[in-house]
């Protein structure tokens, strides 16, 4: 159905990269939960009026699944985990130069 695979499919696989982005602290943000319940409050409706929507006669090809996409994708989070789990840390060291003991 085009629903399903335009709104409820998309909405779930970003629920799932969040969660995995996050999987220390998944939920101990309120942001997140907010976030999940609002887009639940806009995907849930779509799903539920199926009556009124158009009936579209699109012939396409049958869509396949790149597992190397998938595969790819697993490890960009894991190496953004692994990078994450030290944190980033920049160091700016300023040195200021007397000019009076350089001249």
């Amino acid at each position: 159905n085009f629903l399903f695979s335009q709104a409820i499919i998309p909405w779930i696989a970003g629920s799932i990269i969040i969660i995995l982005v996050n999987i220390p602290d998944n939920f101990n943000y309120w942001y997140e939960i907010i976030t999940f319940i609002t887009m639940g409050f806009v995907i849930v409706p779509i799903g539920l009026n199926r009556s009124a929507t158009t009936h579209l006669e699109i012939h396409r090809a049958k869509a396949r699944i790149h597992y190397s996409y998938i595969v790819l994708l697993l490890i960009l989070i894991l190496a953004y985990r692994v990078a994450m789990a030290y944190g980033a840390s920049f160091t700016t060291v300023f040195d200021v130069i007397d000019l009076q003991t350089v001249n």
